[in-house]
């Protein structure tokens, strides 16, 4: 097997065909590995300190692998991450779950191949980050093969929904039987027209349907004295840009939820992504003030909606608490890996980051204790 870096922005763009046709055969085909969306952040995000430091695996001049790296030189050093994470929080796009993108079948020899590549030119790099990945991934194996320490911390849980025949079959065998009573009652709200969905999917669609999904969202965040980010520009243009490049009515919906009466009142927008068999629900909007459970009604929409070929509505990474364990049977452990190079300066990195951990860790379980002791 051949590793090739790609480092400029022309190369990027020129692999599109070849990483989207290795996209679909991939081994586990997920939203934020496909070239749509790390081109449109890529272009929406980076800055001049920052390089594209992509593998490419070749074997006899085909593509069977790509790990979508850059590199940011701070300080006179050089760190890697992983592209779709890095830009400000306030414009946050929130790229979970990116991993190595590789042929079926071809998984233990592509690590093999990139742990022996990594463990010798990993000393030029500081440390390398690679922050909401799956526990189970090939990105931590890979790491875990590699000659270099690896720190690791759990970061939430990734809750998605096996979709079942039907949409009554899904909400029957939720986790939570309240939620999934609730939700069946709630099912007949649409199918006695009491409300209505619109769908916008087409990219002339897009500028349409934002400012309905925005107002809405904005609702609950003003609420809390803050903005959100659909009021930043960079938010937006991440959007409009990976709206653009997609397939027209494929891979995006924005669906909005209405009473069926004559001022058809919006009551819940919602923002989602699909690729490759999965529904990613991304972001949504209710109106705090409608009652009648507006966003369990954005999440039926979603089902009502979905095309046969969807076998997962994947609610995407939530804390360890979170509304969303009711909704999802299958959950998967999130992590964050730090790499650091064996040696001297590597070491003094990893055992300080460890320290820090645990110090951490302690103001954590003093803290806890005292709310217990009130």
């Amino acid at each position: 097997m051949e590793i090739r870096v790609i480092t400029d922005d022309h190369q990027f763009t020129a692999l599109e065909k070849t990483w989207c046709e290795l996209h679909k055969l991939s081994s586990k085909p997920e939203l934020c590995n496909s070239w749509e969306w790390l081109h449109s952040w890529w272009n929406t995000f980076k800055e001049t300190n920052w390089k594209l430091h992509i593998y490419c695996v070749y074997t006899e001049q085909q593509l069977v692998a790509i790990v979508p790296y850059y590199s940011r030189k701070e300080a006179g050093t050089i760190s890697l991450y992983l592209m779709g994470k890095g830009e400000p929080e306030e414009t946050e796009i929130c790229s979970e779950f990116v991993d190595i993108i590789v042929t079926a079948g071809l998984q233990q020899e592509v690590i093999q191949t990139l742990a022996k590549h990594q463990s010798q030119t990993l000393n030029s790099i500081k440390q390398v980050q690679l922050d909401q990945i799956e526990e189970t991934s090939l990105l931590h194996k890979l790491w875990s093969a590699t000659h270099c320490y690896v720190q690791t911390k759990r970061n939430g849980v990734r809750y998605q929904v096996p979709l079942g025949q039907d949409v009554k079959t899904t909400l029957k065998t939720l986790p939570s039987s309240n939620l999934s009573k609730k939700a069946l009652r709630l099912l007949n709200r649409f199918l006695d027209n009491s409300y209505q969905i619109d769908t916008f999917s087409q990219p002339d669609e897009f500028d349409s349907a934002w400012p309905i999904l925005q107002r809405l969202h904005e609702i609950r965040w003003k609420a809390n004295g803050k903005k959100g980010a659909f009021v930043n520009d960079l938010f937006y243009q991440f959007h409009r840009r990976y709206f653009d490049l997609i397939a027209p009515g494929e891979g995006a919906k924005i669906l909005i939820i209405s009473k069926a009466n004559e001022h058809k009142t919006a009551v819940a927008a919602i923002y989602c992504f699909y690729c490759q068999g999965q529904i990613y629900y991304y972001q949504s909007g209710i109106d705090t003030s409608c009652s009648g459970s507006p966003g369990i009604l954005a999440h039926i929409a979603v089902l009502l909606t979905a095309a046969d070929e969807y076998h997962s509505y994947d609610f995407m990474r939530g804390g360890e608490i979170s509304y969303k364990k009711s909704w999802a049977s299958k959950q998967t452990p999130i992590i964050n890996l730090t790499a650091f190079p064996r040696s001297s300066s590597g070491a003094l990195r990893y055992y300080t980051a460890q320290g820090m951990e645990q110090i951490r860790d302690i103001k954590r379980s003093i803290g806890t204790i005292r709310k217990q002791s009130v």
